[in-house]
């Protein structure tokens, strides 16, 4: 069951990092653009600097993700203690880092 939850964490984590790198690719170009345009309102361009924060915040979770959960999934299939309690503080730096952004969200709403 563990396996099988670690595997379908990084089958999401792969998912969104796909969407989540085109809505930042998107930001910085368009972010920059709208600065020059009078017309655009301070709340807009505001709303998409936040969004684009939120953004790199998640990529780096993500990242940290990659690295994290192959190890936890090696040692859970082999029944390395060693493996996993070598991913633990990696494990609750994650968890850490995403309880953060969903509580910054929580926030924003």
């Amino acid at each position: 069951m563990a396996v099988e939850l670690t595997r379908s964490v990084q089958v999401l984590e792969k998912a969104s990092v796909k969407y989540i790198r085109m809505v930042d690719g998107v930001l910085e170009q368009v972010i920059p653009v709208l600065k020059n345009i009078p017309l655009v309102p301070k709340k807009l361009l505001a709303l998409f600097v936040k969004i684009e924060a939120t953004t790199t915040k998640f990529l780096a979770a993500c990242e940290l993700a990659e690295r994290v959960l192959p190890g936890v999934e090696e040692g859970l299939t082999t029944a390395s203690m060693t493996k996993l309690h070598a991913s633990t503080g990696d494990v609750q730096r994650l968890t850490t880092t995403l309880q953060s952004l969903v509580g910054e969200m929580d926030k924003k709403k």
